[in-house]
């Protein structure tokens, strides 16, 4: 089964990116985008990604809410959860749910790299 990956970010510039990168490097995926957390959480539920990539800072919803709503539901509580921001180091994530933290701005090779080390992680678990 592919797999599916939700980029959830108030960019839409980076949403773009990200969406063609990864459809680029990992041709057998699902990229999915929604451009703010509350959108977001809702596709989460409705789609089931294997991976999310979510903007810490968004309007409305930040990343750190939607990582604890995915926690409070039992069909989305699993799903890992990478948190991207411009101020990755002051990031304090909720262990339990986001698994890394992805420092903006980053290359198409970095983002290549962190979805690799979950893929390999996923193989081995399975």
């Amino acid at each position: 089964m592919p797999m599916k990956i939700l980029a959830i970010d108030d960019s839409h510039t980076l949403r773009l990116f990200i969406k063609n990168t990864l459809e680029e490097n990992f041709p057998e995926a699902t990229i999915l985008v929604a451009r703010d957390g509350r959108e977001g959480f809702v596709m989460a539920q409705k789609n089931q990604p294997d991976l999310i990539l979510l903007d810490f800072l968004m309007p409305e919803m930040r990343g750190d809410e939607v990582c604890r709503a995915l926690l409070d539901q039992a069909e989305t509580a699993k799903i890992p959860v990478i948190l991207m921001s411009s101020s990755a180091a002051e990031i304090q994530p909720p262990q339990e749910k986001c698994s890394h933290v992805l420092a903006k701005p980053f290359t198409d090779e970095h983002i290549d790299a962190v979805i690799d080390q979950y893929v390999r992680l996923q193989t081995v678990a399975a």
